[in-house]
């Protein structure tokens, strides 16, 4: 199991600076060569998006903020727990969602540790799920050229009984499909991959 830090990054810690250069300059390259993809789509060379077609709300930027140091702390982590010779890929963006969608279901210290995970202290679930809800938009729409879909959903036992103000949470916020599963069933790992 991997550790996340709940504190801020700092930078006297020259393995995890040499990752984050690392990861920063991975990032330039898929960003450039995204930026080719979306530039390449459709007939011709279009002009890249510079800006964004609005202004972001406080929730937006406060959870772009708290992603990105989420983001470094979770690659901090992976990098630590991960062998020399290893060549891992994860989405701190589906984390960080996967997480917000659970915070839904959860009260009291749960609820509390997963918001201080997350870097969302002081900020309220609805405007958290705001927050979500604005940015998902916003990434969906972005580029007319591009279609980009969200996969969200949460997969639970027959058995278990789920709460209406979760499903909706779920829904509304995240775009999330909710199934029961019999995960005990062959197949129950194919029905998940093929639901998106």
């Amino acid at each position: 199991m991997i550790a996340l830090p709940t504190d801020k990054i700092t930078h006297d810690d020259r393995d995890s600076d040499r990752a984050i250069q690392s990861m920063n300059s991975l990032k330039s390259s898929a960003l450039a060569i995204l930026l080719g993809v979306f530039t390449a789509c459709g007939d011709g060379i279009s002009a890249p998006i510079t800006e964004l077609p609005r202004e972001l709300s406080l929730a937006e930027r406060r959870l772009i903020d708290a992603g990105n140091d989420f983001s470094l702390r979770l690659f901090r982590a992976v990098h630590n727990e991960s062998a020399a010779d290893s060549n891992v890929f994860i989405s701190p963006l589906s984390v960080s969602v996967a997480l917000g969608m659970t915070m839904n279901g959860a009260a009291g210290e749960t609820f509390s540790a997963m918001a201080t995970t997350l870097g969302f202290d002081g900020l309220l679930l609805n405007e958290i799920n705001e927050g979500y809800r604005d940015l998902i938009d916003l990434l969906v729409n972005l580029d007319e050229r591009v279609t980009m879909d969200v996969a969200n959903s949460v997969w639970h036992r027959p058995e278990f009984a789920v709460q209406a103000p979760f499903l909706e949470s779920l829904r509304t916020f995240f775009d999330a499909r909710v199934e029961a599963l019999d995960f005990s069933l062959a197949n129950a790992p194919d029905i998940i991959d093929q639901w998106a």
